[in-house]
């Protein structure tokens, strides 16, 4: 009988407990962006720092103006370069709202970048922040709810997000 590699035990053990992990995970709604080149900071933590000065932005973002409970869309964040070149960090506040629904969202970021070349860069970075959820069903009229709902209550929620990614550029 041959036996079976400890790295190909590990590897199965991982598959299982990611399989596990995401069956029991929960979906978000994400704001949606008309130019993602423009909110990087919003999706990666790993992009603070990794501009020459200091930048300061503002986006928004509206949809079906003239329609009640269309989707509109507000973020304001910061990109930071430490003096030492190597560290970023960064403040996002995002604002969502569609419908009856409304989201804010906010996180602190942190990079660290490493010299891949002369000119080529990898940056590692961390999050982490909350949101708020609120959902109130007074507002609008709605034909088809799930029975669970209570369409004339006002939901209210705070959760505690983290993230991490990497960013390559030149």
């Amino acid at each position: 009988m041959q036996m079976v590699p400890k790295h190909i035990k590990r590897s199965f053990l991982l598959t299982c407990l990611f399989v596990v992990y995401t069956t029991i995970g929960y979906a978000q709604l994400e704001p949606q962006y008309t130019q993602y080149m423009y909110n990087i900071g919003s999706f990666n933590p790993a992009y603070v720092g990794s501009v020459e000065k200091a930048d300061i932005s503002a986006l928004y973002r509206a949809q079906w103006i003239d329609i009640d409970g269309a989707p509109r869309t507000l973020r304001f964040g910061t990109n930071i370069p430490l003096g030492n070149g190597k560290n970023g960090i960064g403040f996002n506040v995002v604002s969502d709202q569609l419908g009856p629904t409304s989201q804010t969202f906010f996180d602190v970021a942190y990079s660290f970048q490493v010299n891949v070349s002369s000119d080529t860069y990898l940056s590692f970075g961390i999050d982490a922040g909350g949101g708020i959820l609120d959902i109130d069903f007074t507002k609008g009229n709605f034909e088809n709810t799930e029975p669970l709902l209570n369409t004339t209550t006002v939901y209210n929620k705070f959760y505690a997000t983290v993230g991490a990614g990497m960013f390559l550029y030149a």
